[in-house]
């Protein structure tokens, strides 16, 4: 879904600087930023005058459903990915399945921006993984895959209409998607048998419950996270490098790579905002606890991250975590 099909007036945030450096137009806030290279010269001042313009009068910086085409848009995109925008109708209080969403999708941002996992991102990257973190989380992420999948579908029943159309297209899109993650399994030497024997970690389990209780009592929080779930757009290639650097093997990389082009060719990263743009008014108390909810939920998703890195690369600790060995192990301390 591209940026110009979701919004129809995106306003820049506040605080935002818009600067020129090198004559190259840059726009950022915070930690976030954008430069934006590809523009030709003759437009780097015009295009910088037309977003300060927009900023100091907090003014939706174009009418996408009367202006679409241009640098404009190219502007738009590069400034969506950065998440320097926000829907903002010229009735000011948009309430909107795309303004609502536009708002979570930035408290999400902030709550990144806010968290000290950022500094533990580091050392994960600097540190890197090694054979048993990356059999460990193979595992973690297959059960991830397969649990969000069963998940979903409770979701079909509670909602209706072209959300509830998106939402069915979407699980025919997913489905089996653990078949192709079951091949990262078998290129470090383990499979569908082994599946069977192994239970995921207490934070992974919790991502797959908490999207499970959703399902059930509040679908729109539930289609809400799926953009925590899936990642923006092309996100999966940072981790295919993380994979490559630290030597896993082919077939592992390669199945994970499988998976992130068919998320990205059927555009799954946007698969909240496929669903919310249909919704035409979200009442403000429904927009505070989707938002927490979906805060939440993140935040789980955060700490899974660290329990898989952490727990696997403890020697002391099993891996996979077989239950046939955990029901050993007990036996044998009764005796």
């Amino acid at each position: 879904m591209k940026t110009e099909e979701f919004f129809s007036h995106p306003c820049l945030l506040d605080d935002v600087q818009v600067r020129i450096e090198d004559n190259v137009l840059n726009v950022s806030r915070a930690s976030r930023g954008v430069r934006l290279k590809g523009l030709p010269p003759q437009h780097v001042q015009p295009v910088h005058d037309w977003l300060q313009k927009c900023n100091a009068a907090r003014a939706p910086l174009l009418d996408v459903t009367r202006q679409a085409s241009g640098v404009d848009i190219a502007v738009l995109r590069a400034l969506d990915s950065a998440g320097l925008v926000v829907e903002q109708s010229p009735q000011r209080n948009d309430r909107s399945g795309t303004a609502v969403l536009s708002r979570i999708e930035q408290r999400v941002l902030e709550q990144i921006e806010a968290m000290p996992e950022q500094d533990f991102a580091d050392t994960m990257d600097r540190n890197g993984w090694n054979q048993r973190q990356l059999v460990g989380n193979a595992f973690e992420y297959y059960f991830i895959t397969l649990g969000a999948y069963d998940a979903i579908a409770p979701a079909l029943a509670r909602v209706s209409g072209q959300c509830q159309a998106t939402m069915a297209s979407f699980v025919i899109e997913e489905y089996r998607h653990d078949r192709i993650l079951l091949r990262a399994l078998e290129a470090c030497g383990y499979g569908e048998r082994d599946v069977l024997d192994v239970v995921p970690l207490a934070y992974t389990s919790a991502v797959i419950n908490e999207l499970f209780y959703l399902a059930h009592v509040d679908p729109l929080a539930m289609i809400a996270c799926l953009f925590v779930v899936e990642g923006r757009q092309q996100a999966g290639e940072g981790y295919l490098q993380m994979l490559q650097r630290n030597r896993a093997p082919q077939a592992y990389i390669d199945s994970h790579r499988e998976h992130d082009r068919i998320n990205n060719n059927r555009e799954h990263g946007t698969i909240s905002r496929q669903c919310f743009r249909h919704i035409d008014h979200i009442g403000e108390e429904d927009e505070i606890r989707i938002t927490e909810r979906v805060l939440m939920f993140h935040r789980v998703g955060v700490e899974r991250l660290r329990q898989i890195y952490t727990y696997y690369a403890d020697d002391a600790n099993p891996c996979p975590r077989r239950v046939s060995e955990l029901q050993v192990r007990s036996h044998d301390r009764m005796h």
